[in-house]
C-alpha cells in the first residue's frame, strides 16, 4: 500500500512512518522540514500541508492518508493554524478521492 503520512517528522508521525515501512508499505512522508533516514520505500516530501494544489500532484498515486498534523507546539497561533491544517488535509483527501 502507498501511504501518505502528514506530519511525518513529529512525535506521532515518525513512529507511524517507521511502522508502515516495517510492514512493507511505501510511505510518502510529508513534513515541512523533517530529516529522515534513507529507506528504499520512503519518499520524503517537504511541503506545507496548506499547499494543497502542490500536494495533490505529489500524492496522486497514494492509497490512503494518515494525518499526524500539528501546527507546532511553540506556535502562538496553534489553535487557528491547527484548524487550517486539518481543513487542508480534508480538502486534500477530497481532491484525491482518498480516505
Amino acid at each position: 500500500m502507498k501511504i501518505a503520512v502528514i506530519g511525518a517528522s513529529g512525535f506521532t508521525g515518525r513512529p507511524v512512518v517507521e511502522l508502515a515501512l516495517n510492514e512493507g508499505h511505501t510511505v510518502y512522508a510529508v513534513s515541512r522540514k523533517g530529516v529522515f533516514s534513507e529507506h528504499k520505500n520512503l519518499i520524503v516530501i517537504h511541503e506545507d500541508v496548506n499547499n494543497v494544489s502542490s500536494l495533490v500532484e505529489k500524492l496522486k498515486d497514494i492509497d490512503v492518508i494518515i494525518s499526524n498534523y500539528n501546527a507546532g507546539w511553540d506556535n502562538p497561533n496553534l489553535y487557528n493554524d491547527f484548524i487550517k491544517g486539518s481543513e487542508s488535509t480534508i480538502e486534500l483527501a477530497k481532491k484525491l478521492g482518498k480516505r
